[in-house]
């Protein structure tokens, strides 16, 4: 967390404008959890007022770090104190479900409301937070998770292998490594090499304007 150099008024704001918020209404409805949850315009509309009485605001800007081959999206919200300019920071890394305008919306509003809330304090029940917990509405536990089969595995790998020489600019190229990396990591050594390989090449042949032909890439041997 980042902050300015001093934060005793902030800190003076927000602790008096604390004793004021109220939990935000469950007024949305997750109908796969069958449960109930604050969505962001409710949080505003209840913490405004509060925070504006006391000078204080809030407001949120997105940030990239370009850490060649990962480009790796953040949301910050800034918590500030008008009177003092005295601010804080809370950073959120976004991870859309799907790398299309509509994941990449719902990455940022949920992160949004989920940042709104930790920075003031606030608290209402979560909808994402169930499922990250394994709650569900009968109050059990989620089974655990199945173990990966080799072949499901193998699947994936192929699935990401077939993404990576598929793509036709660099831009692509750059979008589909920084989205799958987790996983490519999660593959072990020989995999996450192979995998880098094959993005390698493809960058070589992008930089250089060489066409991509079937089977590109296919020159060295694989381990799996």
């Amino acid at each position: 967390m980042q902050q300015s150099e001093k934060i005793d008024q902030l800190l003076k704001a927000l602790f008096a404008a604390q004793a004021e918020l109220e939990h935000a209404d469950k007024s949305s409805a997750n109908p796969h959890f069958k449960s109930k949850y604050a969505d962001l315009p409710t949080v505003l509309d209840t913490a405004k007022p509060v925070l504006q009485r006391h000078g204080l605001g809030i407001h949120h800007f997105r940030q990239c770090s370009y850490d060649e081959p990962h480009i790796r999206e953040y949301l910050v919200t800034r918590l500030f104190h008008a009177e003092s300019g005295q601010w804080q920071d809370s950073t959120a890394f976004l991870n859309p479900v799907k790398n299309d305008p509509q994941g990449v919306g719902s990455a940022i509003t949920y992160a949004r409301r989920y940042d709104y809330q930790a920075i003031l304090g606030m608290a209402s029940e979560d909808d994402d937070g169930n499922a990250a917990s394994g709650n569900t509405s009968s109050g059990k536990s989620a089974p655990p998770a199945r173990k990966e089969t080799a072949k499901a595995r193998n699947d994936r790998w192929e699935a990401i292998k077939d993404e990576i020489l598929a793509c036709q600019s660099m831009d692509q190229l750059k979008a589909v490594w920084s989205k799958r990396f987790p996983e490519i990591e999660g593959f072990g050594s020989e995999l996450t090499d192979n995998l880098t390989r094959y993005k390698d090449e493809m960058k070589a042949a992008l930089e250089s304007g060489e066409a991509m032909v079937a089977g590109r890439g296919q020159g060295f041997a694989e381990t799996r």
